[in-house]
């Protein structure tokens, strides 16, 4: 049985705790590696106690009246940096309309990767606002490069080198893909299979035979016991 604590075991400190301590000192743990106060120079408004402090990484120690607190979160923020980022992000906002104001009435443009002249529909309304555009191609194949290396940790000559060693074909069935995806409305890629344990890659397969083993939690004891069920009931 869990034992329930009414404040924090921090000495000093009374804010009612969601575990053995509260969240600011479980906070300056994981950031410093103690419960101390890591604001060991405390320059304070003389008209405001010590909970206006606040210290930003730019500007340090900031007065009260550089302060600016959120109404619904009380969090507070420094308001030289937020006035930054306020114009920062305006200026940005701006230039992106300008971009996409320049090129949304263009029959062609140019592709900042394959530097092909296409299609103004084949660019997104997301990369005609940007400073070097990407046409839908483009960003499909640099989307699944990172995919491929995040998920599997594997490049996209590797994927194609294993697109032809089993011939476009599915390493259990050998059938081709035949189910179509959703946005692009073409016949998917062949999906890659990995263990879960060891996150080793193993082979291509076709969504349905990946979904099957997915389904028999990448057992081969329970896809045994299944294949001489199915032999037992023929």
């Amino acid at each position: 049985m869990s034992r329930h604590y009414e404040a924090c075991v921090v000495e000093g400190c009374k804010k009612i705790p969601e575990g053995k301590i509260c969240v600011m000192h479980k906070s300056r743990w994981k950031r410093h590696g103690s419960y101390a106060d890591p604001r060991t120079i405390k320059i304070n408004n003389p008209n405001h106690n010590e909970s206006t402090l606040k210290i930003c990484k730019k500007h340090g120690n900031l007065e009260h009246k550089n302060i600016y607190t959120v109404p619904k979160s009380g969090h507070m923020m420094c308001k030289l940096c937020q006035e930054h980022n306020r114009k920062r992000l305006a200026a940005s906002k701006k230039l992106k309309e300008n971009y996409y104001n320049e090129r949304k009435n263009l029959l062609l443009l140019i592709c900042s990767h394959c530097t092909e002249n296409k299609k103004i529909s084949s660019f997104t309304k997301y990369w005609l606002s940007r400073k070097n555009p990407l046409c839908i191609d483009c960003h499909r194949k640099f989307g699944r490069k990172s995919l491929l290396k995040l998920n599997f940790n594997m490049t996209l000559d590797e994927y194609d080198a294993l697109v032809i060693k089993q011939n476009n074909r599915c390493a259990i069935c050998n059938n081709e893909e035949t189910v179509i995806h959703h946005s692009t409305k073409k016949i998917s890629c062949l999906s890659v299979d990995h263990d879960h344990k060891t996150n080793k890659n193993r082979g291509l397969l076709c969504q349905l035979c990946n979904f099957g083993i997915g389904y028999f939690k990448d057992s081969p004891s329970l896809m045994r016991k299944a294949a001489l069920y199915m032999e037992e009931h023929a």
